[in-house]
């Protein structure tokens, strides 16, 4: 099963770019979430062949903005799945709460991720069963 052509549609966030002398501008305006905005973000790190993630959130909204590298994230919810493969920081993967998230780290990769809410260790679900 997969997630609805339309729910599809709205979690990716198209990012311009613009050449800026020899390199690359990529503006992002917190309202293109369009129905959040992050109160916090932080930075993912990590080599080829690793996962990171298996985990979902009872009420933070989530972003992920490719730096560099590949990676596939792997979404959960209500016993839909959807895979989504990003290869350039021109777009940003926007999730809902309540959605197992699964990275897989394809090259050695960055990923900015942004959230709807301050960290708390209670918001965590950790059983994918939940998500089924």
């Amino acid at each position: 099963m997969t997630y609805s052509e339309e729910a599809d549609q709205k979690s990716l966030v198209k990012i311009s770019n613009y050449k800026v002398g020899n390199g690359l501008l990529f503006p992002f305006e917190f309202q293109l979430l369009s129905d959040w905005i992050p109160c916090r973000s932080f930075l993912l790190i990590d080599k080829a062949g690793s996962i990171r993630g298996q985990h979902g959130h009872k009420n933070c909204k989530q972003a992920f903005w490719l730096v560099n590298g590949r990676i596939r994230i792997i979404l959960r919810q209500k016993g839909n799945i959807l895979e989504k493969l990003l290869e350039t920081p021109e777009i940003i993967l926007s999730v809902r709460e309540k959605t197992w998230v699964e990275i897989e780290f394809l090259d050695d990769s960055q990923v900015i991720v942004f959230a709807s809410e301050p960290y708390d260790a209670n918001d965590y679900l950790y059983k994918l069963e939940d998500f089924q």
